[in-house]
């Protein structure tokens, strides 16, 4: 590795103006990154299950529905069926929109002696309120409405059947837009896939926004208290910052939308990218005998590289698995793209962090050699306290494990998206209700 350590440090301004116009250029690409929030695209399209759903979409008009509910005190109130009526025509006209279903458009059918009679349930909505509860009585009597309003009357719906291949948040963007432009005289609510894809995408967005930093202040504390000095903060926070950017950056140039999932690739790679730092930076301030910055850091990578390029590795491997153990396309994606992330970090961990490091001042000169347990004693205490309950440890953990095996046939699987969303969020409340 001495050759190796010795061609990093000699073209070391190479390497460090390489790694900042890389994370430039991947920085402004990020910017075109997407969020996927359409649960039914995590499948892969060869799934006969799939298939079946774009057949099924394709012949009858699509297969998504997006829905209004309105909730009145009656909804048999002429207001209320006025606005539903004016609602249900300006929907039709949202592109995106297959067909339109409500209480003033959808058919009914009636037995006569002739036959069959086939017509609309509400011609023309009256005023006459005794019309209106003679209609709100016929209706409430037929089980074929039931997917249309409450037993009560007080809660209807608008469906909203989307056309195959549209973007469904569009459409339900749009639609919520025509919703609130009508002020419908009641309470709206907002349900189906197309909306559930507007609040999942809300929650992707929040959980980049709050995690991230949050495990990057974490990260930035344990890094101050560890080595107490800027340079301890800063240098091993680099490779995990960059290689965030990198893989977000080539997740944006290759069109690879986040998911619920990928979302968590920057908090791995926080925790993951900055331990390889961590190591070398650990490393260089050990070698105290040595005052040359750029000859300390030479040592130090051709001493650290080899178990560092190791760890990297062997975690790189681990989430390749996820290719090759999953169905679902979105944790294939997660294993490629976080597996991608801690190569970028290794790879800048090997080549800039040496590359700063021997750019330092020149230290003190001195003939001591590092004594680390000076500086970590309750690190020595900790280890004398294992050797002293070594075997109460080694019994205590063999129970966990018994246990936790036991405890794996247990598992419950649980595919409901509603579970992602807290009980007090609007479209969790709208489907329980629906």
């Amino acid at each position: 590795m001495k050759k190796y350590s010795h061609f990093i440090i000699k073209y070391r301004w190479i390497f460090i103006s390489l790694t900042f116009a890389l994370t430039l250029f991947f920085a402004y690409s990020i910017k075109k990154i997407k969020i996927n929030s359409d649960f039914t695209s995590y499948l892969p399209q060869t799934d006969e299950a799939v298939k079946l759903a774009r057949y099924i979409g394709d012949k009858y008009g699509g297969n998504l529905t997006a829905i209004v509910a309105i909730e009145s005190a009656d909804i048999f109130d002429y207001e209320v069926l006025k606005d539903i009526y004016n609602l249900t025509e300006k929907l039709k006209y949202v592109e995106g929109i297959s067909y339109v279903t409500s209480l003033t458009n959808t058919i009914d059918i009636k037995g006569t002696e002739e036959g069959i009679e086939i017509g609309k349930l509400i011609n023309e909505i009256p005023e006459d309120p005794q019309e209106l509860n003679r209609i709100k009585n016929y209706v409430l009597s037929k089980d074929l409405y039931k997917n249309l309003i409450s037993s009560d009357a007080k809660i209807t719906l608008i469906l909203c059947r989307l056309k195959e291949g549209v973007d469904k948040e569009s459409v339900a963007r749009e639609i919520k837009k025509v919703v609130e432009a009508e002020r419908i005289k009641g309470k709206v609510y907002y349900g189906g896939l197309p909306f559930q894809m507007i609040d999942m995408n809300k929650l992707i967005i929040d959980d980049l926004k709050i995690l991230t930093p949050m495990v990057g202040f974490v990260m930035l504390v344990i890094l101050f208290l560890s080595f107490r000095n800027l340079k301890g903060v800063i240098i091993p926070f680099l490779s995990a910052g960059f290689s965030i950017i990198w893989t977000l950056g080539l997740m944006a140039i290759l069109n690879i939308p986040l998911t619920i999932i990928s979302n968590t690739i920057p908090v791995i790679l926080t925790a993951i990218g900055t331990a390889y730092g961590i190591h070398i930076v650990n490393k260089y301030n050990e070698i105290l005998f040595i005052t040359d910055p750029r000859e300390r850091a030479e040592i130090t990578l051709s001493e650290i590289s080899l178990p560092v390029f190791l760890a990297g590795i062997t975690t790189i491997a681990g989430f390749l698995s996820f290719i090759y153990g999953s169905y679902l396309t979105m944790i294939k994606e997660f294993g490629i793209f976080t597996s991608v992330g801690v190569l970028f970090s290794l790879i800048i961990s090997l080549t800039l962090i040496p590359s700063i490091l021997s750019l330092l001042k020149q230290g003190k000169k001195t003939n001591k050699v590092s004594k680390p347990q000076l500086d970590k004693k309750p690190a020595v205490k900790i280890t004398k306290l294992i050797s002293k309950l070594k075997y109460p440890i080694l019994l205590f953990s063999i129970l966990i494990v018994l246990a936790s095996a036991i405890g794996i046939f247990k598992i419950n699987r649980e595919v409901s998206i509603l579970e992602y969303f807290k009980p007090e969020t609007n479209v969790r409340a709208t489907e329980e209700m629906l």
